[in-house]
């Protein structure tokens, strides 16, 4: 919670428990403390900003206002003893009634990001691109022109002074759908827009470089920025990362000239809604689309007119996704040489072409499984393609996890777990697993700084699974 909405319910917990503190009414100090809770929700309301979530403690606060001018204007003649039964059980009342008000607040936070490890202050550009060569599949009007948007977050010098951008610019469409998306109703995410990244929106590169490329590639219905807090520690470490929405895949796909697609789900329609044979079909069409779209990207990056244009390795490139987006990871850098390192996050390799499994990478490789996921037939395709493999190696998993847990879900709420956005693991834990093998796989493989995270499992993460080869 915020500064002031941590503030107003410890201010109305002094104003509750006044009398049974002090053994005498509110008048008058009593109810200069509910004026003081007035004063704090109203410039939160001007400050912080507005949030349903809130809605009981600003209740709360009205009524404390109101019984502090009622009582002033016609105070009663004959006042009961504030430590009287009565008013001791008003008293728990009031106490019981404050903390159901402040659990929906806590329950439901606005996100704070961690701050990014590296070195370097971040920007970020977001664009939108059209491949000209390849129609698209999906959507309202197929055999258009396939478009992504791109979002890049790199190593920048920032004006001092500069606000950094906020975590999406399109709270009013990206908040409802990634709601609906999770199951909730449209409302439960409107305080999105309040969640501010640390990323300075199209600042200047910074001096030095070239820095290695790393491609993103997010789940069917995720969206790049539910890995914002890895793409940004990823930038902060000297890597120029470019990762797409991939339109009709992504939640919501959010175009900077306003135009609005949310997932497609014929994309990939359920699988006990179709035969055995569509629903393959259509999951390898979607992750070659998604392969697709990184190949696209990659090519497009020397053309954009970007701060960091400049400043490109085109020669160390890696490339990281989760989910489908793992998948599509694997596949593109399995079949273009440009690719020196890939890591997947619970890569869906059940729809990679058979022969590309059997095959294997011959280049560097980390595949890191959540528990949830080793429980699947997938794991046992990944078993074949990390055995087939001509590199490096490495097969992780993490006790304890989840498939969200290669996100920021963890990050929505402190009961996530409860509510199925993550596995029984701590997530600040989890967030440092990860990021942890993120900068030691893409440091030593695209920079050629061993960190030593790949000879073993250190100490500090005992619920890792790690298993190398070489």
């Amino acid at each position: 919670m915020r500064t002031l909405e941590t503030l107003l319910p410890i201010v109305l917990a002094v104003w509750v428990a006044w009398p049974l503190l002090t053994g005498v009414r509110r008048r008058p100090l009593g109810h200069l403390v509910a004026v003081i809770a007035a004063v704090v929700a109203g410039v939160h309301l001007l400050t912080e900003g507005y949030r349903w979530q809130m809605v009981p403690l600003y209740g709360f606060s009205g009524i404390a206002l109101v019984l502090a001018i009622w009582d002033t204007v016609d105070p009663p003649e004959e006042p009961a003893p504030a430590r009287s039964r009565i008013g001791a059980g008003f008293g728990s009342a009031g106490l019981t009634a404050l903390l159901l008000a402040t659990a929906l607040p806590w329950a439901l936070p606005v996100v704070e990001l961690p701050e990014p490890p590296g070195d370097y202050p971040i920007g970020v550009v977001t664009l939108g691109l059209a491949d000209a060569g390849r129609a698209e599949t999906y959507g309202p009007a197929p055999g258009d022109p396939r478009e992504v948007v791109l979002h890049v977050w790199y190593p920048a010098d920032p004006t001092p002074g500069a606000e950094p951008a906020p975590w999406t610019d399109s709270p009013e469409v990206v908040g409802p759908a990634l709601a609906r998306q999770l199951g909730f109703p449209g409302f439960f995410f409107d305080h999105a827009e309040y969640t501010e990244g640390h990323a300075v929106a199209e600042a200047p590169a910074a001096t030095g470089g070239p820095f290695p490329v790393v491609l993103y590639s997010h789940g069917w219905t995720g969206a790049a920025g539910l890995a914002v807090d890895q793409l940004e520690a990823l930038a902060s470490r000297g890597y120029i990362v470019a990762a797409p929405d991939h339109t009709f895949g992504a939640f919501a796909t959010v175009f900077p000239d306003g135009r609005v697609f949310e997932v497609d789900r014929n994309a990939l329609p359920e699988e006990d809604d179709v035969l055995p044979e569509v629903y393959d079909a259509a999951a390898q069409q979607l992750i070659a689309t998604y392969a697709a779209d990184l190949a696209f990207v990659l090519d497009s990056l020397p053309d954009l007119d970007t701060p960091f244009r400049q400043h490109l390795d085109l020669d160390r490139v890696g490339v990281f996704g989760h989910s489908t987006g793992g998948g599509a990871a694997a596949l593109w850098c399995a079949g273009d040489d440009r690719c020196d390192a890939v890591l997947g996050f619970d890569p869906w390799v059940e729809p990679v072409p058979a022969d590309v499994i059997a095959e294997g990478l011959d280049r560097p490789f980390l595949f890191f499984r959540s528990e949830e996921w080793t429980e699947y037939d997938n794991d046992a395709v990944l078993r074949m393609f990390f055995e087939a493999g001509e590199s490096p190696g490495y097969w992780m998993s993490a006790d304890g996890s989840n498939h969200k847990d290669f996100v920021v879900a963890a990050y929505f709420s402190p009961i996530a777990s409860w509510i199925g956005l993550k596995g029984p693991i701590d997530g600040e834990q989890m967030s440092e697993i990860l990021d942890a093998y993120l900068a030691g796989f893409f440091g030593e493989f695209l920079r050629g700084a061993s960190t030593g995270i790949l000879a073993g499992v250190p100490e500090r993460f005992p619920e890792v699974r790690f298993e190398a080869r070489s």
